[in-house]
Order: structure tokens, then C-alpha cells, then sequence
């Protein structure tokens, strides 16, 4: 026969034991998304990377072109700077990828793969398109604006497809932005594209990157 006290017990058994599958699906969910972060690029980095480039390397040929500026910038310089910071990021970038998907296998591994070539294979399209170009006879002028709302066009595309593709709306979000301050930019006409890629392409990155950082900040380890 059951006494109070031993129901009292069992129902004691069961409360503790539902207590410690709640701790442990817990501490499971928090390795889960610890083992997630260190497998997943770290869009903080990436996008501080890819403003900071845009920023000093637009804001070059922008002080190149601008019949005002109060600094003397050679165009060579212009687009050396434009050039080294664009590589560096994308290098930087990569190497990042690679590192934090090498254990990755499957899909998810195929993925990251396609679309780190399908940033390489758009910018020497690119490349191409605006060499057959330059040979028409078009002006100097002409040819920056070509790269410049060009460049900024690739990689709005490129953020668009890597968001629609990990589902990831500030990526799309941000694609979307990029597509639409190139073709103001565009319209804007020289120097002025270059502030404005500069400006709200390069320094819209810094202000997503450092928005992340702090709410990754208050939201703990």
C-alpha cells in the first residue's frame, strides 16, 4: 500500500528529474549555439572588414576627383589605395571563411564554397566588361564611374544571394541597400559616387558591424 509520504516522494522523483532534462536540454542548446558560433563566420569582422575598405578606398578616389579637396590625392594613388584595401579585405575575408568551415561537411561546406568563387568569378567579370569598354574610347571619367557603381552593384547582389541563401535578413538587407546607393550614386554622377560609396556604402558596414557588436556584448558570452 502507498502511503502520502511515498506519493510525496515519487512526485518529488519526478519534479527533479524534470528539472535536470530541462538543465541538460538546456546546457546542450547552449553548447549547440557556442559550437554554431565557432563554425559560422563572424559577420562583425566581415563587415567592419568590407566598410573600413570602402571607406578609405572610395574616400581616396573621391579626394582624387573633387575639384575642392583640401587634400592633394594623385589618381594612381587613388586607385592603389582603392586596390589594396579592396584586396585585403577579400583575402582577410576569405582566410576567415575557410578557417571557421573547415570542419563543416555536406551541404553546408559545398555552399560556403560556391559562393566564395561566385565573389571572384563576379569581380573579374567585372574586370572584363569594363576592359572591353575602356576600348570604345570612353573617357577616364566614364571608366570610374563604370567601376565604381559596378563594384558597388556586385556586391549588393552578392549580399542579397548569400542572405536569400543562409537566410539571413540583415545580409539581404544590407545587398539591397548597396544595389540601391550604387545606382544613386550612379545618377549622382563623379566625384560625387564615390562620397556617396564611401559614405553610405562603407559606413553603413561599420555602423551594421558595430551594431552587432554590442548587442552581442549585452547579450553575454
Amino acid at each position: 500500500m502507498t502511503t502520502s509520504s511515498d506519493q510525496h516522494d515519487l512526485a518529488d522523483d519526478g519534479t527533479h528529474t524534470d528539472l535536470a532534462a530541462a538543465e541538460s536540454l538546456a546546457l546542450i542548446e547552449a553548447q549547440r549555439r557556442e559550437v554554431g558560433a565557432q563554425l559560422e563566420p563572424d559577420a562583425r569582422l566581415l563587415y567592419g572588414l568590407w566598410g573600413l575598405a570602402l571607406l578609405i578606398g572610395e574616400g581616396a578616389f573621391f579626394l582624387a576627383t573633387w575639384d575642392d579637396s583640401p587634400v592633394e590625392v594623385s589618381m594612381p594613388l587613388a586607385g592603389t589605395t582603392l586596390f589594396v584595401s579592396l584586396a585585403s579585405a577579400m583575402v582577410i575575408s576569405s582566410v576567415h571563411i575557410a578557417r571557421r568551415v573547415a570542419g563543416v561537411q555536406g551541404n553546408s561546406s559545398r555552399q560556403g564554397m560556391f559562393y566564395r568563387w561566385t565573389w571572384m568569378v563576379g569581380f573579374v567579370s567585372l574586370a572584363a566588361i569594363i576592359s572591353g569598354v575602356t576600348r570604345t574610347g570612353i573617357d577616364d571619367a566614364a571608366i570610374g564611374l563604370l567601376w565604381a557603381a559596378g563594384s558597388g552593384l556586385v556586391i549588393g547582389l552578392l549580399y542579397m544571394a548569400g542572405g536569400a541563401m543562409w537566410l539571413d535578413r540583415t545580409q539581404f538587407a544590407l545587398g539591397a541597400w548597396f544595389a540601391v546607393v550604387s545606382g544613386a550614386g550612379a545618377v549622382a554622377g563623379t566625384p560625387w559616387i564615390y562620397l556617396v560609396l564611401a559614405v553610405a556604402g562603407g559606413g553603413g558596414l561599420l555602423a551594421v558591424a558595430a551594431t552587432l557588436a554590442a548587442r552581442s556584448k549585452l547579450s553575454g558570452p
